[in-house]
C-alpha cells in the first residue's frame, strides 16, 4: 500500500489542474472544472446561510468530494480522504464568501 505521501499528491492531482507549493508551505493551485461546477452546484447563490445551512453544505460538499477522489484513486482510504477534503472544502468556501452575524457585521473567523 503506498505511503500517506503518495495519496495526497494523488488528490491534489485529481482535484487540481495545475497546483505549486510555496516556501511558505501554501498551495498555489486551480481547480479542475470537474471539481469547480461539483462544488459550485451545492452552493445557493446570493442567499445568506445560517451556521447550520453552511456546516450542512460543508457536510454535503465533502461528501462528494470524498466519493469523486475515491472513484479517482484505488484503495483510498476514508482515513485520509475525509481529512483531506474538509480541509480542501473548508478553505475553498472560506476564501470564497463572507461572513456576516447576525447582526449584519462581517465577521473575521480568525479575530471573532
Amino acid at each position: 500500500m503506498p505511503e500517506k505521501r503518495d495519496f495526497i499528491k494523488e488528490m491534489k492531482d485529481v482535484l487540481f489542474e495545475s497546483h505549486s507549493e510555496r516556501e511558505d508551505g501554501m498551495i498555489e493551485a486551480e481547480v479542475s472544472e470537474e471539481v469547480y461546477d461539483m462544488i459550485v452546484n451545492n452552493v445557493p447563490q446570493n442567499k445568506p446561510l445560517s451556521q447550520t445551512e453552511f456546516q450542512s453544505l460543508l457536510i454535503i460538499i465533502c461528501e462528494k468530494i470524498v466519493k469523486y477522489l475515491k472513484s479517482k484513486i484505488e484503495d483510498l482510504p476514508d482515513s485520509i480522504a475525509t481529512p483531506f477534503a474538509f480541509d480542501f472544502v473548508g478553505q475553498l468556501l472560506m476564501s470564497a464568501s463572507t461572513v456576516i452575524t447576525d447582526k449584519g457585521d462581517e465577521y473575521d473567523p480568525m479575530f471573532g
